[in-house]
C-alpha cells in the first residue's frame, strides 16, 4: 500500500514540475559553483571575503527594491490565468515589470552614492568602495532579472525559466574562464562577471514575455496598489529573511575582518543550493496552492509537502559526510574551518526547507503578517546572538546561529499552520472556503 501510495505521488503532474524546476535550478548551480570555484581559488581569502561582501550586497539591493511583488506577482498571475482572466494577469505582469524597472534604478543610484559610507563606516573595509560602485550597475541588471522570474513562475512556464536562467550561468562561466586565461580574474573583474551576466538572461526573458506587453488597461494606479497592499507583509518577511542570512557576514566583517568573511562566505556560498531547493519548490507550489478552495485540498497539500520535503533532504544530509575531505580539496587547506560552517548552515538549511513548505497555504489564507513575525524574529535573534557570541565563539558562531533559529521557527510553523487548516475544518461547513480567504 506504502508503495502503490508514493509510486502515485511520485507520477503527479505537481512533482514532475518540482522535479523539473528543482533539475534544472541544480545544473544552473552547478555552473555558478564552478565560476565561485574558479574565483575562490584565484583570489586570496582577504580578496574573496570583499567579493563576498560585494556579491551581499547586490543580492540584498536587488531585494530591496522589489518591495514584495515577486511572491505577490506568482500569486495574482496564477489567480487570474487559473480564472481565465488571461487579460488581467498580463496586466499585472506589464505594471510589474515596469515598476521594478523604475525602483532597480533608484537602488543602483543610492548604492552607487552611498558606497563610500558604506565602505568606510559602516564596514570598515575600505577596498570596497569601488566594488560596490560597480555592484550598483549589477543591482540594476540583477532586479529585472528577478522581476522575470515571477512573471514565468506565475504561467507555470518552468521550462522557459530554466532556459532563461541557464542562459546567465552559461554567460558568468565564459566570462570567469575567459579572465581566468587571461591572467586578470581580481575581485574587480569578478564582481563584474556577476553584475554582466544578468544581462543575457534579460534578452532571453523579455523575448519570452513579449505578449504582455500587449496587455492595456486604466487601471494601472489600481493594480500598483493592489500588488504593494498584498506584498507589504511579505516583503517585510523576505527582506527579513535575507538580513537573517547575511548578517552573519557583515558583523564579522566588522568584528573580525575581513579574513573571517571569507572563511564564513565560502561555507554561505557552498549552501546556495537550499536557497535554490527552495525557490523551486517555492516557484512551483505557490500557484498550485493559490488556486486551492478547500479544505481537504489544504490537508492533502501539507501531506504531500512533506513528502516532497523529505525526498529532497535526505540526499542532501549526506553532505555532512563527505564536505570535510570535498571543501579542502577543492579550495585548499586555508578554506578548511569553512567545513564546520557549512554542516552548521547544512542542518540550519535543511529545516529552513521543510518550513518553506509547510508555510505555503499561510499566503493563500491571508497571513503573510504571521510568516513577517517569524522573519522579524529570526533576523533580531541572529543579529543579537552574533553580537554576543562572535566574540566567544569565533568565525563558527553565525553558522551556528543559523541552525537552531531555522530548528525554533520550523516548529512554530508546523504547529502554526496545521491549527489554521484545523480550525477552518471546524469553521467551513461546505467545500469551498469563504470569499473573503480567496480574495
Amino acid at each position: 500500500m506504502v508503495y502503490y501510495s508514493t509510486m502515485k505521488f511520485l507520477k503527479h503532474r505537481l512533482t514532475k514540475d518540482v522535479a523539473l524546476v528543482f533539475a534544472g535550478n541544480i545544473f544552473c548551480a552547478f555552473l555558478g559553483f564552478l565560476a565561485l570555484l574558479m574565483i575562490s581559488r584565484t583570489l586570496s581569502v582577504a580578496e574573496f571575503g570583499l567579493f563576498n561582501i560585494a556579491i551581499t550586497f547586490l543580492t540584498l539591493a536587488s531585494l530591496f527594491t522589489s518591495f514584495g511583488m515577486d511572491t505577490s506577482l506568482t500569486h495574482f498571475i496564477s489567480l487570474y490565468s487559473g480564472r481565465g482572466k488571461s487579460a488581467e494577469a498580463a496586466l499585472f505582469a506589464k505594471t510589474a515589470l515596469v515598476f521594478r524597472a523604475l525602483t532597480a534604478a533608484m537602488g543602483a543610484i543610492f548604492i552607487f552614492i552611498f558606497a563610500p559610507l558604506i565602505a568606510h563606516h559602516l564596514l570598515k573595509a575600505h577596498k570596497l568602495i569601488y566594488l560596490l560602485r560597480l555592484v550598483a550597475l549589477g543591482i540594476f541588471f540583477a532586479s529585472l532579472l528577478n522581476s522575470l522570474k515571477p512573471v514565468l513562475y506565475g504561467y507555470r512556464r518552468f521550462r522557459d525559466f530554466i532556459i532563461m536562467q541557464l542562459s546567465v550561468d552559461v554567460v558568468k562561466v565564459l566570462l570567469a574562464v575567459s579572465l581566468l586565461w587571461l591572467y586578470l580574474l581580481t575581485p574587480f573583474t569578478s564582481i563584474l562577471v556577476f553584475s554582466l551576466a544578468p544581462c543575457i538572461g534579460i534578452a532571453v526573458g523579455l523575448r519570452m514575455v513579449r505578449d504582455i506587453f500587449k496587455a492595456k488597461g486604466s487601471t494601472i494606479k489600481k493594480v500598483i496598489f493592489e500588488l504593494l497592499s498584498y506584498s507589504k507583509w511579505i516583503y517585510a518577511s523576505t527582506l527579513c529573511s535575507q538580513l537573517f542570512n547575511y548578517i552573519g557576514i557583515f558583523m564579522l566583517t566588522r568584528i573580525s575582518g575581513v579574513q573571517s568573511a571569507g572563511i564564513y562566505g565560502l561555507a554561505l556560498n557552498l549552501t546556495y543550493i537550499f536557497p535554490i531547493v527552495s525557490t523551486s519548490l517555492k516557484s512551483v507550489l505557490l500557484p498550485e496552492v493559490s488556486r486551492f478552495t478547500s479544505v481537504k485540498q489544504f490537508e492533502s497539500y501539507i501531506a504531500n509537502s512533506l513528502k516532497i520535503s523529505l525526498l529532497i533532504s535526505l540526499p542532501l544530509l549526506s553532505l555532512l559526510i563527505f564536505s570535510r575531505y570535498v571543501i579542502p580539496f577543492l579550495f585548499g587547506q586555508r578554506y578548511f574551518a569553512s567545513v564546520t560552517d557549512f554542516n552548521w548552515l547544512l542542518l540550519g538549511y535543511v529545516a529552513s526547507i521543510i518550513a518553506g513548505n509547510v508555510q505555503m497555504p499561510l499566503y493563500t489564507l491571508n497571513k503573510p503578517h504571521v510568516l513577517a513575525a517569524v522573519s522579524l524574529f529570526q533576523m533580531i535573534a541572529m543579529f543579537i546572538g552574533c553580537f554576543l557570541l562572535i566574540s566567544r565563539i569565533g568565525v563558527h558562531a553565525p553558522a551556528i546561529l543559523v541552525c537552531f533559529i531555522n530548528i525554533a521557527a520550523l516548529l512554530f510553523l508546523v504547529i502554526y499552520t496545521s491549527y489554521q487548516v484545523h480550525k477552518m475544518r471546524k469553521a467551513v461547513k461546505v467545500s469551498t472556503l469563504p470569499e473573503e480567504l480567496l480574495s
